[in-house]
């Protein structure tokens, strides 16, 4: 089977959290297991030294201008790297500048790490094709918008890494990010009239691969998802919701939690038990 992650950051190379170690220890492990993986990032300054050996696969125009796309190893895994030096090589870390303010074109730098994802499950390597497309937190999120507006050329699987980061822009920008617009909806991106990368991952993905959550005992998923329904939910009740919960002991076990239609306060939100959700737990 061939698996391609997409991802922000590879511990040793780049890492501002547990993103990085994921991405640094998941391929290496799977290849280990027999299966046939590699990583797709963007090619931020530390990844571009460290990745040994980087050559040319193709050159092309996107949404956002012209970009290469770089391939090489690191620690026995192949690597891609989307190489636009205008979007990606800059002081601060990927996603702030040192003065510790956001990029403004963050939306637009990580919609083309979506797209370029998507676009090699549709033979952008013509020599290496992905059948599973794994992508890691809001930055990667677009990737399983992009895949199911190509009418899924590959399966997907979304991880959430943290859940106080969710990618969130001005709903303005969905005619940069050339996804159509009908995916702007409380199905799909939107979120409080904004466009939410992290729903994006989680709306776009098959429905038992949606949230396969790390460090869950910091994790409420029934808040989680309240908090993902957006402005325009629908107000007929509870919507159940099956998901799939990483537990510390490393054992899944499904999990079905209740989504209420009170409000949501953005940064406070209150935590829903199973003494006041109506749906049983399995």
């Amino acid at each position: 089977m061939r698996v391609l992650h997409v991802c922000s950051e590879l511990f040793p190379l780049l890492k501002t959290g547990g993103l990085a170690d994921v991405a640094g220890a998941l391929p290496a492990a799977q290849i280990e297991a027999g299966l046939d993986v590699r990583v797709i990032l963007p090619a931020f300054p530390d990844l571009k030294k460290g990745v040994a050996n980087l050559q040319t696969v193709c050159e092309l125009e996107t949404f956002t201008g012209r970009m290469a796309l770089l391939y090489g190893h690191f620690n026995g895994v192949g690597i891609y790297l989307i190489d636009v030096p205008e979007l990606y090589e800059r002081a601060g870390s990927p996603y702030h500048d040192p003065a510790l303010y956001a990029y403004a074109d963050n939306y637009l730098r990580f919609a083309l790490l979506g797209w370029v994802g998507c676009e090699m499950a549709c033979g952008l390597d013509p020599y290496w094709r992905p059948e599973v497309v794994h992508a890691h937190d809001w930055h990667a999120g677009l990737t399983c918008a992009y895949l199911a507006a190509r009418h899924r050329p590959a399966k997907s699987v979304f991880t959430v890494h943290n859940l106080a980061f969710q990618g969130l822009f001005h709903a303005r920008h969905m005619a940069d990010i050339q996804l159509p617009g009908d995916f702007f909806q409380v199905y799909g991106l939107e979120f409080y009239v904004q466009i939410s990368y992290l729903k994006a991952g989680l709306y776009s993905s098959p429905p038992l691969a949606r949230p396969i959550l790390t460090k869950s005992p910091y994790l409420n998923l029934a808040t989680a998802w309240r908090g993902c329904c957006g402005r325009g939910k629908r107000r007929d009740g509870c919507r159940a919701f099956l998901m799939v919960l990483m537990m510390p002991s490393g054992v899944r076990r499904t999990m079905r939690c209740c989504l209420t239609p009170t409000p949501v306060k953005r940064w406070s939100i209150r935590r829903i038990t199973s003494a006041n959700c109506k749906s049983p737990w399995d």
